[in-house]
């Protein structure tokens, strides 16, 4: 087997063949194979961990999507599901859900703005 020399080419090539898969397959399975591709891979492509986020939240697993969408920091799509999350939890938690979701990014991001999107998105909520 000859080695690929453009990495990048192989990646844009697993980005659209799982793309077509999750449009095109059965939702349940991909995002089995989703999740350990994205372990594996150790998350390099945002794009399939945004990808199957989209999916869980279509499937109304929003718990999930959450994750996912963390790990594609994609900050919109956090916000829209924390709300759903935020729900199920007491009145008193409310602060506690948005302070995990700021640290939680702060971990994930090297890029303050988008904590501080999540905290404003939040403030501005009553």
């Amino acid at each position: 087997m000859k080695r690929v020399a453009n990495h990048a080419a192989v990646d844009d090539f697993l980005v659209e063949v799982c793309t077509f898969a999750m449009e095109n397959g059965e939702s349940l399975k991909c995002q089995g194979v989703f999740e350990r591709i994205i372990g594996h891979t150790n998350n390099k492509r945002y794009e399939l961990a945004d990808l199957l986020g989209n999916s869980f939240k279509d499937t109304g697993l929003h718990s999930k999507a959450y994750k996912y969408f963390f790990k594609s920091r994609n900050v919109e799509q956090i916000c829209s599901c924390m709300k759903q999350v935020m729900q199920s939890g007491y009145a008193s938690e409310q602060d506690l859900f948005v302070a995990r979701a700021c640290v939680e990014m702060l971990l994930k991001s090297t890029e303050i703005e988008k904590t501080r999107a999540i905290r404003n998105h939040f403030k501005s909520q009553p």
